[in-house]
C-alpha cells in the first residue's frame, strides 16, 4: 500500500524521463513543486471537509477553464497570490494560444446554469462512448434535473443498453419520469441485469408501475425489490436507507410502510430535514393536516445549518399556502429566502406569493432577484412578463417578455406574449 518510487520517479516508470521530466515540459526549477508530475496533473483536493488527497484525474491543468466554469486549476492552487488570467497567459507562452480541445466540464456547466441548447448537449455527451461512463452517467444525472419532455429522455434511452452498468443504472433514473406505462418496456428489462446495482435502481423505478407488470415481470420485480430493500438495510445507520425504503414504499402504496420508515429515520438522524419534509408531505396526502405541520416545524426546529433551516422554512410555506393560510406562509418563504439568498426559486415564490396577495411593489423585487441569479430560466422571464403586464408596468413587462424571446424564438407563447404587451402599451394615454 505505498507507491512504487518516490516523486516523478514513480511515474519516468512508464513515462519518458526526457520527454516529461525537463523543464521544457514542466517549465518549473528541477526539484521545486512545480516540477513534480503530481501537483500539476493530480494535484490535492480536501474531501469529506478534513481529508487531502490526490484525485487521480491525471488531467492537464486548464487554467482556461476556470475563467469559462469556475474550476479549479493546478496552477492558481500553487500560485494563490495570482489570477486565472495570469495563468492562462502562461499557458498560452509556454504551449501556444490555439484553442483547447472542448472539456466535458463546459457541457456540463452550461446546462446547469440553463444556457439555451443546453439539454442537447447533455444527451449528446451522454450518447458519446468516447467519453468515460461516469461522464456519461454524470450527463444524464444532470439531464434528471432540467426541464426535459418526453422526446428528450427518449434521445437517452439507448443507454439503458450501455455497456457500463454506472450508466445503465443512471439512464434507468431517469426513466421514472416518464409515465408508469411508458416505464414497463424500457426498464424492465433491467430487473434482470447481471449487476445487483442495476436490477436494484430499476425496482426503484418501476415501483409506481409494479401494478401494471405482467407475470414475468412481476417475478423479476419482486426479486429485484428484494435486493433494492436489503441494500436500503445495510445502510441503516444512517437515516439514509430508511429516507429511501419509505420513498419507495410510497411508490408501492405502502402507506403505513412508509410512514414507519420515516419516523425510525427521524430517531436514527433527528437532524434530518428532509425526512421530516417528506414525513409532512406524506401525512398532508393523507388528510392528518395537524401531523402534517407537526413534521414541518420539526423539520424548521431541529435544522441544524441555515441552509438546511431555510429548505425547510419553505416546505413549511408551501403546507400553509396549500391549506390557505396565507400570511403565515408569505412569512415562512420571506425566513427561507432570508436564509438562502442565492435560490431563485425560492425568491420567485415568495414574488408570486406577494403579488398573489396583492402585495406588487414588494413581489417585484423577488421576481427580479430570481431573474438575476437565473437568467435563462424561461418561468422566471415569463412570471415577470405576465405580473408586470398585470400591474400596466407595461416596459419592465415588455423587456422580460423580449428576453424570454430571444431566449426560446420558436416559442409561439413567447411571440404572442411580447406582441400582447406591445399592443396593451401602445392602448395607453402618451
Amino acid at each position: 500500500m505505498k507507491p512504487l518510487a518516490a516523486g516523478n520517479a514513480l511515474c519516468i516508470r512508464c513515462h519518458l524521463p526526457q520527454k516529461y521530466d525537463t523543464i521544457d515540459h514542466h517549465h518549473h526549477q528541477v526539484g521545486s513543486t512545480g516540477a513534480q508530475c503530481v501537483e500539476c496533473h493530480m494535484p490535492h483536493k480536501n474531501f469529506m471537509v478534513v481529508d487531502a488527497r490526490r484525485d487521480h484525474s491525471l488531467r492537464i491543468p486548464r487554467p482556461d477553464l476556470t475563467k469559462k466554469t469556475g474550476a479549479p486549476n493546478a496552477c492558481n492552487q500553487c500560485h494563490q497570490d495570482q489570477t486565472a488570467d495570469w495563468s492562462v497567459n502562461a499557458f498560452h507562452e509556454w504551449w501556444g494560444n490555439g484553442p483547447r480541445n472542448a472539456h466535458y466540464g463546459e457541457i456540463l456547466a452550461s446546462a446547469r446554469s440553463g444556457v439555451p441548447g443546453g439539454t442537447q448537449k447533455l444527451i449528446d455527451l451522454a450518447n458519446d462512448l468516447e467519453r468515460p461512463a461516469i461522464v456519461r452517467a454524470t450527463a444524464l444525472n444532470d439531464l434528471a434535473e432540467q426541464p426535459v419532455d418526453r422526446q428528450d429522455i427518449q434521445a437517452a434511452t439507448a443507454r439503458l443498453q450501455d455497456p457500463d452498468p454506472l450508466v445503465r443504472m443512471t439512464a434507468a433514473g431517469l426513466m421514472q419520469q416518464l409515465p408508469a406505462a411508458e416505464r414497463i418496456p424500457l426498464v424492465a428489462p433491467l430487473l434482470t441485469d447481471p449487476i445487483a446495482a442495476v436490477r436494484a435502481e430499476a425496482a426503484r423505478v418501476l415501483a409506481g408501475a409494479a401494478s401494471q407488470l405482467d407475470e414475468n415481470q412481476k417475478a423479476d420485480f419482486l426479486r429485484a425489490a428484494d435486493e433494492f430493500e436489503k441494500k436500503q438495510r445495510a445502510i441503516a445507520d444512517r437515516a439514509a436507507g430508511y429516507l429511501r425504503l419509505a420513498l419507495f414504499y410510497n411508490d408501492l402504496g405502502r402507506l403505513t410502510d412508509a410512514e414507519t420508515a420515516y419516523r425510525k429515520a427521524t430517531t436514527i438522524e433527528p437532524n434530518a430535514v428532509p425526512v421530516w419534509v417528506n414525513l409532512g408531505e406524506l401525512l398532508f396526502q393523507q388528510g392528518s393536516y395537524d401531523e402534517a405541520e407537526t413534521a414541518f416545524r420539526s423539520a424548521v426546529e431541529k435544522a441544524l445549518l441555515e441552509e438546511n433551516r431555510g429548505v425547510a422554512h419553505d416546505a413549511l410555506a408551501r403546507f400553509l399556502i396549500r391549506l390557505k393560510r396565507y400570511d403565515e406562509g408569505v412569512a415562512e418563504l420571506k425566513e427561507a429566502a432570508r436564509l438562502l439568498p442565492e435560490n431563485a426559486q425560492i425568491q420567485y415564490f415568495l414574488g408570486v406569493a406577494l403579488n398573489s396577495t396583492g402585495h406588487f411593489d414588494d413581489a417585484l423585487g423577488y421576481l427580479k432577484k430570481a431573474h438575476e441569479l437565473d437568467p435563462n430560466n424561461a418561468e422566471y422571464l415569463a412570471g415577470l412578463a405576465t405580473i408586470c403586464r398585470d400591474a400596466g408596468r407595461w416596459d419592465e413587462a415588455l423587456t422580460a417578455a423580449e428576453k424570454l424571446g430571444a431566449l426560446h424564438p420558436d416559442d409561439r407563447q413567447a411571440m404572442a406574449l411580447i406582441d400582447q404587451i406591445r399592443a396593451l402599451r401602445a392602448q395607453q394615454p402618451q
